[in-house]
């Protein structure tokens, strides 16, 4: 019985890490890979798997390939000294490879044999994807799953305390705390722009990769021109970009998400640095809800301040 590897998640044309290995050592035979117009899938480097980088299939390995590949059925040739077959592969429905086996033959008795050998492997291949194409799937469910209870419950730790009485900058402190310990940042920052006269306000959670003077300048400059509604820039290499270099040696990644204001400029909520591991389009929803959270609140506070004012 062949153990396969359970550390296999395959793309369009991925094979399953170690799985040639694991057939050949279990049953003496070489089995390839190929992409559906019959070129050869090179195996994960250090595997020990790929065949010599010079070694090019024969032409009736290409051609079982591209003809089981077109049919979307197996391939068999028979020829004195090998017995060659080609498998189509799909995943979810879909035609994704092939593999392919030249078996050396010593004699035309050994052919009863050899088919169902070759008939037992190819079952054991598509088994074997299938059961990886499954995995992944469960993983990336399971991501989904889990970036989703992370947004809900920051959006609920942030409803609770969203009370038209609090300080705005309170709230948005919270929201950066909240904010740093869900994603990870090193830190995370929300600012506000000067307003009829008043100076700008930030709240920070966090150490900053570069001087908190500094922040007007750097969000003024990356939100310049950009739709406050439906931008959010994240830069996972800020010392290639000039611009982000020049503010700081030490900022490495950063997520901006602006905070709409109104008629007003808008603010920015936006996380730095996070060691071992880029921002991506997760934690952009995330502080893209909590922007908008944050925007709602502002302007409830707003219209709550100017109704008091209204009533003295």
């Amino acid at each position: 019985m062949l153990a396969f590897p359970t550390t296999c998640s395959p793309a369009a044309t991925d094979v399953p890490e170690g799985l040639a290995r694991e057939i050949r050592e279990h049953l003496g035979v070489a089995v390839a890979f190929y992409r559906l117009d019959g070129t050869p899938i090179a195996e994960a480097p250090g595997q020990g798997d790929a065949p010599d980088a010079g070694t090019a299939p024969s032409e009736t390995v290409t051609r079982l390939v591209r003809e089981a590949a077109d049919a979307n059925e197996d391939r068999l040739a028979a020829g004195p000294h090998v017995l060659t077959a080609a498998w189509p592969i799909s995943l979810r429905g879909q035609p994704r490879l092939a593999a392919a086996v030249e078996l050396p033959l010593s004699g035309e008795g050994e052919q009863p044999l050899a088919r169902r050998l070759l008939a037992a492997v190819g079952t054991a291949v598509r088994a074997c994807m299938a059961e990886a194409d499954a995995r992944s799937q469960c993983n990336s469910l399971a991501e989904a799953l889990s970036q989703s209870f992370e947004e809900i419950s920051l959006l609920h730790n942030v409803g609770e305390v969203l009370r038209v009485t609090r300080p705005v900058m309170g709230l948005l402190e919270y929201v950066c705390e909240e904010l740093r310990e869900t994603t990870g940042a090193e830190a995370a920052v929300a600012y506000l722009p000067a307003a009829d006269g008043a100076e700008p306000e930030m709240a920070v959670s966090g150490r900053l990769p570069l001087l908190e003077s500094d922040l007007p300048r750097l969000f003024g400059a990356l939100l310049d021109g950009l739709d406050p509604h439906g931008t959010v820039l994240i830069n996972n290499h800020c010392q290639q970009d000039p611009l982000l270099a020049r503010f700081s040696i030490a900022m490495e990644r950063l997520v901006v998400v602006p905070v709409a204001l109104g008629e007003r400029a808008p603010g920015v909520l936006a996380a730095f640095n996070r060691s071992g591991e880029e921002f991506g389009s997760p934690d952009a929803k995330l502080i893209r809800s909590s922007a908008n959270a944050s925007a709602v609140f502002i302007e409830n506070r707003r219209l709550y301040s100017e109704l008091q004012q209204m009533m003295l």
